[in-house]
């Protein structure tokens, strides 16, 4: 998404400034640069920086994300749901509940 706002930023500032160019070689109406210069180039610009602070922004996202159980909230391994503790006790509760329905 952060790319994709920087590319969009960035198309959007160069189809402003080639509308500013046109408009001064007489190709386009003044009036119709007028009306769109200015939004264009507001767009384009919110755009772009709006992908820059993300992209800027990402890494401190990834270190909140970072492992933390989903019951107590400590610290664990990648790519892991619960800390050691609650994993023994969900899969004790899974074994239990799969023996009862047998």
């Amino acid at each position: 998404m952060p790319r994709f706002l920087r590319t969009l930023g960035l198309v959007v500032l160069a189809g402003a400034t080639v509308l500013l160019i046109a408009g001064e070689a007489g190709a386009v109406p003044a009036e119709y640069v007028d009306v769109w210069f200015m939004p264009a180039l507001q767009a384009g610009a919110g755009a772009f920086l709006s992908g820059l602070a993300l992209s800027l922004l990402a890494p401190f996202g990834r270190m909140v994300r970072r492992g933390r159980c989903v019951r107590c909230g400590t610290l664990i391994e990648k790519n892991q749901t619960y800390c050691h503790d609650h994993l023994k006790n969900a899969v004790q509760e899974f074994r239990d509940h799969t023996r009862t329905g047998y």
